[in-house]
């Protein structure tokens, strides 16, 4: 991409992805449960397409890692970590489990930025993809869409879809714009299937199981036998879940624990998975305020 001919003030302007509505839906994706929504948003409050750098002030520093520096941190104080995502409106759970999942290596999402580890001053990045096998790139600004206010009020800016980290960590609200520009729009990412994102962002194949048709035992095995050999793993969840589970969403595996009794037998085997959302934590049995977790346990 030309960088220097897109430049405005110092800062780049993609001009194939340009910072108005039709990088959120196009008019003929009428009917759109998306585009709806975005409308029905818009129609009560405008959206802005603003730079990191230009919210700063507005949001006092708290969504940058190093809030003495002038630019955003792309990775955070600690580098690239799973507890990123912050699902906004967008219905992209199934990108966002599996850009987590792949986090699990941070080496991956490096490969993915093509060794980028510092916020460009320009704004500009490169993000690669595989479609159908061939790595492909894709080119962004950050200018993101937020909801906007206006002046007169302290919190200018609400987020539509993923927002920044907890600890001031922008990668994946700059991947997920690039992958909005792969697939046309933010709108036509509303919506997929985990091993998609998967192929899309590491070219390895994904292979998928339906639960319902495995024993406790088998599904057991396969995800440990995965854990074990470094493997990203999405779960879904069905249409009826309960203890505050969203019902068909897609969420990323972290990790097991097999609890033992004192006398060594198994009492419990535990997944654990994190929600995309970044809250609304599970709290059915072996929560983090469960009663199950008793000294002997934890």
């Amino acid at each position: 991409y030309n960088l220097s001919n897109n430049l405005v003030n110092g800062k780049y302007e993609d001009p194939d992805f340009p910072a108005n509505d039709s990088t959120l839906w196009w008019d003929m994706q009428n009917g759109s449960q998306q585009m709806a929504k975005y409308r029905s948003m818009q129609a009560k409050i405008p959206f802005k397409w603003v730079r990191p750098t230009e919210i700063k002030q507005n949001f006092k520093n708290m969504w940058f890692a190093n809030p003495g520096q002038n630019k955003p941190s792309l990775f955070g104080p600690d580098g690239v970590q799973v507890r990123t995502s912050q699902q906004g409106v967008l219905g992209d759970c199934w990108f966002l489990s599996s850009a987590t999942a792949v986090a699990e290596t941070p080496a991956r999402i490096h490969q993915v930025f093509d060794g980028t580890t510092e916020y460009t001053d320009t704004g500009a990045f490169n993000v690669f993809f595989y479609v159908r096998g061939e790595r492909v790139a894709v080119h962004v600004d950050d200018r993101i869409p937020f909801e906007y206010y206006g002046p007169d009020y302290q919190w200018q800016y609400n987020w539509i879809n993923n927002r920044v980290s907890y600890d001031g960590a922008w990668w994946l609200v700059i991947l997920e714009k690039a992958f909005a520009k792969l697939m046309v729009n933010y709108s036509n990412i509303n919506g997929g299937h985990p091993c998609d994102a998967l192929r899309a962002l590491t070219n390895d194949p994904c292979i998928q199981y339906e639960a319902s048709t495995l024993s406790d035992v088998e599904l057991w095995n396969l995800i440990v036998n995965g854990e074990n050999k470094n493997y990203t793993m999405v779960g879904g969840t069905g249409n009826s879940p309960n203890d505050n589970v969203a019902p068909g969403h897609a969420e990323t595996v972290l990790g097991t624990q097999v609890l033992r009794n004192a006398d060594g037998s198994v009492h419990e085997y535990l997944v654990k998975m994190r929600n995309p959302w970044g809250r609304y934590q599970y709290d059915g049995p072996w929560s983090r305020k469960s009663d199950l977790w008793t000294p002997a346990f934890k």
